[in-house]
């Protein structure tokens, strides 16, 4: 059993010790203060949401991930509803946070900033920061995954036929045989490349990328 799933015990995290090791708290005083700052510039007027209502969308956000329904409505529905999901989609944070979930300011990105076509979720990436402490085994996989996504816009949206999610953003994901997720990157085709080709093609650079970041001389 690796370092990363154990304490300072050699006993197993809890879940909330789990989480916090990859939801940190900067993250989420950063979703905090530019989702109540979006929702101002939106609307006027401010829900002056909190870290723990922000905290409580993400824990719903990876419950939807791993029970899955047609959409978030469903959840609440009497014939399916889903308590651990339709209890916060009820209240003001659910309705609310996940519309204005927002990383970074809008006003505070000038031109030069938005040629970088993820601009929107590049502070996201520190997410992925703590990865790499759960390393799990020496059998690890890089390869493509779909972000479902059918929004209007974006430049990196694609389809990707005979995919389960064909629509959406493409990502490249280096994964444990246990399905752990240990470091990602989003493809942003050629609108992301600024002009830098790697000699080694867009593959085996992805694969050079996220390889590195795996522990050396282990397992």
């Amino acid at each position: 059993m690796e370092k990363g799933f154990l304490d300072d015990r050699g006993q197993l995290h809890t879940p909330l010790e789990y989480f916090r090791r990859f939801i940190i708290n900067e993250m989420i005083e950063s979703i905090v203060t530019y989702a109540n700052q979006y929702i101002v510039q939106k609307t006027g007027t401010c829900i002056n949401t909190t870290v723990k209502e922000s905290e409580q969308v993400i824990r719903l956000v990876l419950r939807m991930g791993i029970i899955e329904m047609p959409g978030i409505r469903v959840y609440s529905e009497d014939n399916t509803r889903y308590g651990p999901v339709a209890d916060i989609i009820g209240r003001k944070i659910g309705q609310h946070i996940l519309r204005c979930l927002h990383f970074v300011d809008n006003e505070a990105i000038f031109d030069e900033g938005k040629t970088d076509k993820l601009w929107k979720i590049r502070p996201s990436e520190i997410f992925c920061e703590p990865c790499p402490l759960a390393i799990s085994g020496e059998k690890q996989s890089i390869d493509e995954m779909m972000i479902p996504f059918k929004g209007l816009f974006s430049q990196i949206k694609q389809c990707l036929r005979g995919k389960p999610n064909p629509w959406g953003f493409k990502g490249w994901c280096c994964c444990s045989t246990d399905g752990m997720l240990h470091d990602f990157e989003v493809y942003q085709m050629k609108a992301g490349t600024k002009g830098k080709k790697s000699s080694l093609g867009v593959a085996r650079e992805v694969f050079r990328k996220l390889s590195a970041t795996l522990p050396q001389q282990k397992n």
